[in-house]
């Protein structure tokens, strides 16, 4: 919905700080028609102009026998969805494209890449949140995440709570804003991460 729509792109301005950034999600075309509408950041005159791209992944071809999807390729309609993405880009050509290490976001990154003929830089930083990477059963997992997001500041077994992980995120973003300022840059990478 709208007012959904409008709560992840206020978070993530939030995260973003006064670096203007867009939110495009490609599973949903209301939230993409939303954010192509909706207006950004307004900086003073004397900042340079330019913009993040905050671009989550497309729809990935999800695994049924592990809850670790960080091999998990984009499936035919993710990657559609990204080239349709590319062929409707709302700003400036992105002189960056900047992605996660993950598959998902990277195979989305090229897509990107073969379209704009510009080169990916992987970020580690952009890296998703996850509970878990050992690849528990998805009911176990699934009890891991909601614990954590009912208490950001939780820390499952071998990660980071949610709270380190959104200043994670907004590290990496004012990062990659400062070192590409006054230009467009994509970035791709994943839904919490981002939001």
């Amino acid at each position: 919905s709208d007012s959904d729509s409008a709560a992840l792109l206020d978070r993530s301005a939030e995260l973003a700080g006064d670096w203007p950034f867009m939110w495009l999600s490609c599973g949903s075309p209301e939230v993409y028609k939303f954010v192509r509408t909706r207006k950004k950041h307004r900086l003073p005159p004397e900042v340079p102009r330019g913009r993040l791209v905050l671009l989550r992944h497309g729809e990935i071809v999800r695994p049924t026998w592990t809850s670790n999807f960080d091999r998990a390729p984009l499936s035919e309609r993710g990657q559609q969805q990204i080239a349709a993405l590319a062929a409707a880009w709302p700003v400036d050509p992105p002189e960056a494209i900047l992605s996660s290490p993950l598959r998902r976001s990277y195979e989305s990154a090229l897509i990107l890449s073969e379209h704009f003929h510009r080169p990916i830089t992987k970020r580690p930083c952009l890296k998703e949140w996850s509970p878990d990477e050992s690849g528990l059963p998805q009911p176990e997992y699934m009890a891991l995440e909601h614990r954590a997001w009912a208490d950001v500041d939780y820390v499952p077994p071998r990660r980071e709570s949610l709270a380190v992980a959104a200043e994670r995120g907004r590290a990496c973003l004012e990062a990659i804003g400062d070192a590409h300022e006054g230009r467009t840059v994509a970035v791709s990478g994943h839904g919490t991460l981002f939001s």
